[in-house]
């Protein structure tokens, strides 16, 4: 022992670290150390998300639970159908109620014309019958009772019958009628067809009645007839009006009884609208009007 550490403290001489035989690290190998830690967590990573996977494996499904799956679609979906198809329906259902009960309106209104026409036809015809007495029974005086005047100007009158189809015009623009049970869709059709058929019967007797028109001009005093003109069916006429005596424009022969024919031509063209159209299109209008209202339970 040298004299240098025997005058050193035994104390010191535990204190002093010792020297390291190994040399540090050179700049080469950190590099290599680096890669090796990272190298080491990695596989650390992978053991964890391996261990997470295989943690989860989800097993087959039994063939049963696919078919349960499929039926509660199926069942969904035909659940929406049904209440989508039962939406629609009741929709529809309150559309043609709203137009039954226009229908209803206007067959009423119908059936209050057709009546009316009924009646005032009936009126007309009676006055042919009137005009042609009064020109058999006419003599040499030139003159005729006022009632002549009368029947004249009431037998001239052409009634027809004003549809209220509003409510129908509006149904079929709209692409409506649908909505109506195929026996209604039917009666409708019907109704509609006799009405057109009265319109045209109706028209025709308009084409007789303008050559009586013509001929009545040339018979009847214009003076007198003005004290009539204003008189309709459903005026009451005065009693004086009626049997007072009154001259004629022309009284030949030839020409009166053209008059009284222009009256006959009409005859027939009015008899088929009171025997047949006003009777069955009335009778339609009613039977059509009750099937509604029994339809939509309507009073």
């Amino acid at each position: 022992m040298s004299e240098e550490q025997k005058n050193v403290p035994e104390e010191d001489l535990t204190e002093m670290p010792e020297t390291s035989s190994q040399e540090p690290a050179t700049k080469e190998e950190i590099p290599v150390i680096q890669k090796l830690t990272e190298t080491e967590n990695s596989k650390k990573e992978i053991g964890t998300m391996e261990v997470h996977h295989h943690g989860h494996v989800h097993e087959k499904k039994k063939w049963k639970e696919y078919v349960f799956q499929f039926l509660m679609l199926f069942l969904a979906i035909t659940a929406g159908f049904f209440v989508e198809n039962t939406r629609e329906h009741i929709i529809e259902r309150q559309r043609s109620k709203q137009y039954a009960i226009a229908l209803i309106e206007d067959l009423k209104k119908d059936s209050v014309e057709l009546e009316g026409s009924l009646k005032a036809n009936k009126f007309i015809l009676t006055c042919f019958d009137s005009v042609r007495q009064v020109v058999k029974n006419l003599d040499n005086s030139n003159t005729v009772p006022g009632s002549f005047y009368y029947y004249s100007r009431i037998g001239t009158l052409s009634d027809n019958v004003v549809w209220h189809n509003a409510a129908l015009t509006q149904i079929i623009q709209s692409g409506n009628l649908r909505y109506f049970s195929p026996p209604i869709v039917k009666y409708i059709s019907i109704y509609y067809d006799e009405a057109g058929y009265t319109t045209a019967n109706n028209e025709n007797d308009k084409r007789y009645r303008d050559k009586t028109l013509d001929l009545r001009s040339r018979i009847l005093n214009a003076f007198y007839f003005s004290k009539y003109s204003h008189y309709g069916m459903n005026d009451s006429i005065p009693d004086s009006l009626i049997v007072c005596k009154l001259p004629l424009q022309n009284n030949d022969p030839n020409a009166l009884n053209e008059y009284v024919n222009s009256f006959e031509n009409r005859r027939g063209s009015i008899s088929i609208i009171i025997k047949h159209n006003l009777p069955l299109a009335l009778k339609n209008a009613k039977e059509l009007l009750l099937m509604l209202k029994k339809e939509y339970n309507l009073e």
